[in-house]
């Protein structure tokens, strides 16, 4: 019974924990509110020019925050450029922003999958390997 209750306290305060983490990032603009725009951007294609998140207003747009050195990110890929080539004649937008520094690493990796859908390159977003990006 009381290694029960210590079980039930543990759980309630790391659920206290997560509610207060999100309450506070979503006051303090880390987060996006339901039905808000998404702030915009413009950064560089892999396919050459730039592309910028306002000219997807409108749209049902996915978007896909990876690197190639992400197992996980790696693995959805497929799935991603599945769901572009099926819905983009729909009006679905899905659009991938590597966050890779190897840039001779991000154009070998695309060629190899025959990636057709959009991938955007972020300079400026180097997360430290391991850290989650989605």
């Amino acid at each position: 019974m009381r290694n029960g209750l210590r079980t039930a306290g543990i759980v309630a305060v790391v659920v206290a924990a997560a509610f207060a983490y999100v309450h506070l990032a979503e006051n303090k603009g880390y987060a996006l509110k339901a039905g808000s725009e998404a702030p915009g951007f413009r950064l560089p294609s892999l396919a050459g020019g730039e592309v910028d998140l306002a000219s997807q207003r409108g749209k049902v747009v996915v978007l896909n925050f990876w690197a190639t050195w992400c197992p996980p990110c790696v693995a959805e890929m497929p799935s991603l450029e599945r769901l572009h080539r099926a819905l983009s004649p729909e009006g679905v937008s899905v659009v991938t922003v590597s966050t890779d520094e190897d840039e001779a690493e991000l154009p070998r990796f695309a060629a190899e999958r025959s990636l057709t859908l959009p991938v955007l390159q972020d300079p400026r977003a180097r997360p430290a390997r391991g850290e989650a990006h989605h």
